[in-house]
This record gives C-alpha cells, sequence and structure tokens, in this order.
C-alpha cells in the first residue's frame, strides 16, 4: 500500500525487491555505490541498492522506470532555461552598455568636444555647460574653472607685454630725444664757458 501511494504520489513507476531478485545486468550493484542508469528507446531505468539493516541478506533494489517523454520533457524545460536565462543576460548587458554610454561615456564624449572646440577656436570664455553632482560633474566644474583662470593669466599677461611695450617706446624716445638734444646741450656749455 505504502509503494503504491509512493508511485502515486511520484507519477513513477517504483519497484522496490529484493536485492536477491536483481537480474544479471545488475548482480554487480552494491549498496552505496551510485546505481546503475540505463537508457532504453521507451524508458529510462534507474537501479541503485540500498543496504539492509540487518545485512546483506536484507538489501532492497530500488528501480525507477522513467518514460522518455518526460526525459524529453526536461531536456526541453531544461533547454528554455537556457534560452531565457541567455536572453536575460543579453538583455542585462544591453541595459548595462545603455546605462553606462547614458551615465558615463556620453558625459565624457560631450566634455572631450568642448575642449577640442576650445582647442580649435581659442575661444577661453567657452564654457561645458554640464551640471551634475558626480565625479564627471566636478571635473567639468573644475575645467571651466581652470578655462576662466587661463583666460584672466592670459588677459594679465597681454597687459603686462602692453605696459612693458609702451615703457620700452617710452625708453627709446627719450633715449632719441637726449640724442637729438645733445648737439645743443654741447652748445649751451660753450655758450655757458664763453
Amino acid at each position: 500500500t505504502r509503494l503504491e501511494n509512493l508511485r502515486m504520489q511520484t507519477r513513477l513507476d517504483l519497484a522496490i525487491r529484493a536485492a536477491s531478485s536483481r537480474s544479471p545486468a545488475l548482480a554487480a550493484l552494491a549498496p552505496g555505490d551510485g546505481g546503475d542508469l540505463r537508457l532504453g528507446d521507451q524508458t529510462v531505468v534507474a537501479s541503485v541498492v540500498q543496504a539492509g539493516l540487518r545485512g546483506p541478506q536484507d538489501d532492497l533494489l530500488l528501480q525507477i522506470r522513467v518514460p522518455r517523454s518526460i526525459v524529453a520533457q526536461g531536456e526541453s524545460a531544461l533547454a528554455f532555461a537556457f534560452g531565457t536565462t541567455a536572453l536575460a543576460v543579453v538583455a542585462l548587458f544591453g541595459l548595462l552598455a545603455v546605462l553606462l554610454q547614458w551615465s558615463v561615456v556620453g558625459p565624457v564624449g560631450r566634455l572631450t568636444a568642448h575642449a577640442l572646440r576650445i582647442r580649435a577656436t581659442g575661444d577661453l570664455s567657452l564654457r561645458s555647460g554640464l551640471q551634475r553632482r558626480d565625479e564627471i560633474g566636478t571635473l567639468a566644474t573644475e575645467f571651466d574653472a581652470m578655462t576662466e583662470r587661463i583666460a584672466a593669466l592670459q588677459a594679465q599677461s597681454v597687459q603686462t607685454a602692453r605696459d612693458r611695450g609702451m615703457a620700452e617706446v617710452a625708453r627709446s624716445v627719450l633715449h632719441d630725444v637726449g640724442n637729438a638734444l645733445q648737439p645743443v646741450t654741447a652748445d649751451l656749455g660753450a655758450l655757458r664757458g664763453r
């Protein structure tokens, strides 16, 4: 009765017999050796020997016969699980690629284009316009601040060069005036002497 209930619950052809009733093909089975698996055209037969409580004379042979259609269903379910897992992995990688493009690659590309635009035009007043609260936003803000400082230093350098140029021009004019006045000074010295 218990065996019949177990067959009904598992929906398998389950047989439990005394180990002495083994077929010659299963004679080599011993308790605990992992059992035997035989594939037929219509069924798969799994056999295992369970050690008896009082010794080898009480050993039991457990056999399960599974129709190949169930095995095919299992293989089909396994193939479906593998396919859906592979599809999920591809979808996950696609999603990660889109997120990476949106959050890292795109902003870094815009910052690179901004730097190249400044290099091409020489206009240090251009700003990146990236307003983010992450490391890329910090980099963009610092890049804009750096170009602003470079523009201020460049303006200061131009002013300093202009001031130095003006001083050099003034010095040159004074030197030329001094040279032009040299004969007059000599003549004045001679007139004083007379």
